[in-house]
């Protein structure tokens, strides 16, 4: 019985073997071949150039996917450890520490300054009164005032100084605001 089921085997594996066409294959000289065969070759041939750069442009495609989410997940573990915050921020104070930096110490230089020119301003170079003696009680109080910086050549030159001032102190205020991209390109 082993032998019967033995020889129907190889006669299936026989039979099938027979029943397939081979397909033969000539090698023949360029110059034997007409235009057409040879334009009909061309495209082939550039069918199957394409078709290799393609298949080689997904793989790389796929392996630079696969890499980036690799590094991305590793980049999220690692910025939310200690060391990685700390990475972080120094790599954000490397990108805007700078601008950041002179913007801290420029703009409270600049509103405060600007209070103190007004002051000063107000103080030496407007005309004002002001009140020299009080006398009296509560309600029925007498006072005495005086004039202050009145309009003479004094007056105004003081006014010329703290203007030139104001411009000399908008001027440094502006360089230390604005300078802050210059080192950068300098690097």
């Amino acid at each position: 019985m082993k032998h019967i089921i033995i020889a129907l085997l190889v006669m299936l594996v026989v039979s099938s073997a027979f029943t397939q066409t081979q397909e033969k294959t000539y090698t023949v000289k360029e110059s034997q071949l007409t235009a057409q065969q040879k334009a009909e070759l061309t495209v082939q041939q550039q069918k199957e150039n394409v078709g290799s750069w393609v298949g080689l442009g997904k793989e790389v495609g796929t392996a630079m996917k696969e890499g980036l989410s690799a590094l991305n997940s590793e980049v999220n573990k690692f910025s939310e450890s200690p060391a990685g915050q700390f990475t972080m921020f120094v790599i954000a104070y490397k990108v805007i520490g700078n601008d950041a930096f002179h913007f801290v110490i420029g703009f409270p230089l600049l509103v405060v300054g600007f209070c103190v020119w007004v002051f000063f301003y107000y103080r030496n170079c407007v005309t004002r009164r002001i009140a020299i003696k009080v006398s009296g009680t509560l309600f029925s109080r007498q006072k005495e005032y005086s004039v202050v910086n009145e309009n003479n050549n004094n007056t105004n030159m003081n006014r010329w100084g703290h203007f030139a001032g104001l411009v000399v102190f908008l001027l440094i205020c502006s360089i230390v605001l604005f300078s802050g991209g210059c080192n950068g390109f300098a690097k």
